[in-house]
């Protein structure tokens, strides 16, 4: 078995506590420097992030504005059969279906002039309406 020494704790001096406080306040800011560096990439990442989207969504808006001026196909049309919903007094809910009605949609990756995009209206092609 290894034994350990019996030395007594001690107290430690004045300037042995402001050693161990100066330390620690060395460490904490550096986290803190460290920390405000991440906060600032994340910030700038976010900005970038959210300019990038506003200015492809302007293009996009632009281009298919161009597309219809010039007489090219800027929109396309989804067969879609809403459901709808009727909540019954016994609890029960009763689904009943409506008639396939086309939906025009826009030929992009967002929604323009009122009109959801294509790959969205296909997805959801069976909505439901909870009435």
């Amino acid at each position: 078995m290894v034994q350990l020494s019996e030395k007594p704790f001690h107290e430690p001096s004045a300037e042995e506590y402001d050693k161990i406080a100066k330390g620690f306040d060395s460490a904490a800011a550096g986290l803190i420097s460290a920390t405000g560096v991440w906060l600032r990439v994340a910030k700038w990442a976010l900005f970038l992030l959210v300019a990038l989207l506003f200015v492809a969504y302007i293009g996009e808006d632009l281009w298919l504005r161009w597309k219809i001026r010039a007489g090219h196909d800027a929109f396309g049309s989804v067969m879609v059969t809403r459901y709808y919903a009727i909540h019954k007094k016994s609890g029960k809910i009763e689904y009943d279906s409506d008639q396939p009605v086309a939906e025009t949609c826009v030929n992009g990756a967002f929604p323009h002039l009122g009109a959801n995009p294509c790959w969205y209206v296909q997805r959801n092609r069976h909505p439901v309406v909870d009435r």
